[in-house]
């Protein structure tokens, strides 16, 4: 009967506990002129791949036509079950970006154009519904900067950043949640382009930042070499480029109002180009046996673009565990309470967890205790529960209180018993370490003090 009252108590338990808050997944992939290129035969190999990901946001960029448009939607997202939207596509040439999101988690407000020098940006804005920023309006941008090595591409590249950072100045205020994604076609951070979107300059509330803050060249650089993103294959397959994975041509760029936000930031170590494992440097992502995803994966990722797709997930900031409380005092106040006072060290808490042990004299003298244990009166176990007669001596979670509280008493004890308390401070990081331990025994009689419930003040 005992442990059919603990499991229905856990179970209780685990039902009012709050969700944990999950992150919002974005992908950004170039899809290789999908689906003009070579029609419908890449549709599972794409699906693969996103069944995989699962994105909250897909931005596409590449996209060929309306009806890959719809394809990509009904075929590769949707196949299953209908959970993705797409937002309004414009099929003009070399500015077609595609986006698409999951209804359950994500709304879409608006979709915009910005016309550059070369291919146009495309707007998205829209409002978290579910998980991690619920409720928090995020824009995403995507981009497709124009490709080559020569000076006019590279001119090219850094005449659209410079439009791109202008618009951004003028449409965020410091503090907006807002990214950029896409195929930038960059070298490094000594690009121009790059310095456009972001350098200081005298308006920040534009300026954008790498999140993987990787200084100097990425092309052809082996030590940045799990971030490339281009090409899948190592010899021409009739479509796309060819000569393995040593370019980081498809990045993320977030802003300052991601980076500091409370509610809606950049998840550390998220950001990944999705099928890299660092071991394919100039190689197909086949080619030897890919070690980070399953080898009918790697072949999918080969065969549906010469990108592989880029990953990154917006949620809720690392929280640190609290520092430990101190100064934990017991003073009986009758003979079955026990008042108790500690100071709060932390700024951060969510709670504390109150922890109690009934001394072994309770069932037992210490000498008794000495004889089992070297001549010394053994510390109070903290598992298994040592038992005696029907008594626990081992620490013991009794009770949790909310944050900033300082005091508590513990009633309906036993009158003339002597317990043992510490306690802990707790929030989303972890528990900290343990108070020190106070003890105190329950009169014997009824004689008791007035006590008072203490709150920290913050």
């Amino acid at each position: 009967m005992r442990k059919h009252i603990l499991k229905i108590g856990m179970a209780m338990l685990i039902m009012l506990m709050p969700a944990a808050k999950t992150p919002t997944r974005i992908v950004s992939w170039n899809a290789l002129d999908f689906y003009g290129a070579t029609g419908g035969d890449r549709v599972e190999d794409f699906r693969a791949v996103l069944d995989e990901l699962k994105p909250d946001i897909l931005v596409v960029q590449d996209m060929g036509d309306a009806e890959g448009v719809d394809l990509f939607l009904n075929q590769v997202l949707n196949h299953s079950k209908k959970l993705y939207k797409k937002a309004k596509f414009s099929n003009q040439a070399d500015t077609a970006s595609a986006f698409f999101y999951n209804g359950k988690n994500i709304k879409l407000n608006s979709t915009q154009e910005i016309p550059t020098g070369n291919r146009s940006v495309w707007v998205f804005k829209v409002k978290i519904k579910k998980g991690a920023g619920k409720g928090k309006n995020l824009t995403i941008y995507s981009v497709h900067l124009p490709e080559g090595t020569n000076a006019a591409a590279k001119n090219s590249r850094t005449t659209d950043a410079e439009i791109i950072r202008t618009q951004l100045n003028t449409r965020h205020s410091s503090g907006d949640l807002f990214l950029l994604c896409g195929t930038f076609n960059l070298f490094g951070t000594t690009d121009a382009a790059f310095k456009a979107l972001t350098e200081s300059g005298a308006d920040e509330s534009g300026r954008v930042f790498d999140p993987l803050d990787k200084a100097g060249k990425w092309h052809r650089k082996k030590k940045v070499a799990i971030y490339h993103t281009e090409s899948t294959r190592k010899a021409s397959g009739g479509v796309g480029a060819s000569g393995g994975l040593d370019d980081r041509y498809d990045n993320f760029f977030i802003s300052q109002g991601i980076t500091d936000s409370t509610s809606l930031t950049y998840v550390e170590d998220s950001y990944l180009a999705y099928g890299n494992d660092g071991k394919h440097f100039k190689k197909a992502v086949t080619t030897p046996a890919n070690k980070i995803v399953p080898q009918d994966i790697a072949e999918a990722l080969y065969r549906a673009s010469d990108h592989l797709p880029i990953v990154m997930d917006l949620g809720l900031p690392a929280v640190s565990a609290p520092a430990a409380p101190s100064q934990l005092s017991a003073q009986a106040v009758s003979s079955s309470q026990i008042q108790l006072t500690w100071q709060d060290n932390s700024d951060n808490e969510d709670g504390f967890h109150l922890s109690r042990a009934r001394n072994c004299s309770a069932c037992h003298t210490d000498s008794h205790c000495k004889t089992c244990h070297m001549g010394v009166v053994p510390p109070i176990p903290s598992s298994p529960n040592h038992e005696f007669s029907g008594h626990n001596h081992s620490w013991r979670q009794f009770m949790s209180v909310n944050s900033n509280v300082e005091s508590h008493t513990d009633s309906g004890l036993p009158a003339g018993a002597t317990f043992s308390y510490r306690v802990t401070a707790y929030n989303a990081g972890g528990t900290s370490a343990n108070s020190n331990t106070a003890s105190a025994t329950t009169n014997s009689s009824s004689v008791s003090l007035s006590g008072s419930i203490k709150k920290k003040d913050k």
